[in-house]
């Protein structure tokens, strides 16, 4: 489906983890200090959902505009800078979490406050990506043919 729609799967990848991120607002504010795993599972189920629309097919979209010449180091460089977002990303969230939380154990609605204050950064990052995909390519990167036209078993050999 990546090629027929191309980047437009990771905006809505993108809105529905959003849309995920937001109901998990709303439910942290009506449960409170009472909020239980059931509560969380429609809004991560949603998250979730949308996040695995953007994670897949995202190199493909990425790296579309890439000569073929370039694409292992193009995918590579890619790989590594998502490790170092990610990292940074939790680093960041979780130093504000446990920064609004405190030092000792307080109240569980200090955690759920925190959670709530975390989840609309969250939101507003999800939002800052969403904006950035119109920057990608309109298309997905199509699967090239070997140059002689058929796969050898050499060539699937050395593939597996």
């Amino acid at each position: 489906m990546v090629h027929r729609v191309g980047r437009t799967i990771l905006q809505a990848g993108l809105a529905l983890t959003g849309a995920g991120m937001v109901a998990m607002v709303v439910v942290l504010h009506h449960a409170g200090a009472g909020v239980e795993s059931l509560d969380l599972i429609a809004p991560l189920l949603v998250a979730g959902i949308g996040m695995g629309m953007v994670w897949v097919p995202l190199l493909d979209v990425v790296i579309a505009d890439v000569g073929d010449h370039e694409v292992g180091s193009a995918s590579g460089v890619l790989q590594a800078v998502q490790q170092l977002g990610m990292s940074l990303g939790i680093a960041a969230i979780g130093t504000m979490f446990f920064g609004m939380v405190g030092g000792g154990a307080g109240r569980i609605g200090d955690f759920v406050d925190a959670a709530q204050t975390t989840t609309l950064v969250t939101v507003g990052l999800i939002a800052a990506a969403f904006a950035i995909a119109f920057l990608l390519p309109r298309r997905a990167r199509t699967r090239h043919a070997p140059a002689c036209g058929a796969w050898s078993a050499d060539a699937e050999a050395a593939l597996a």
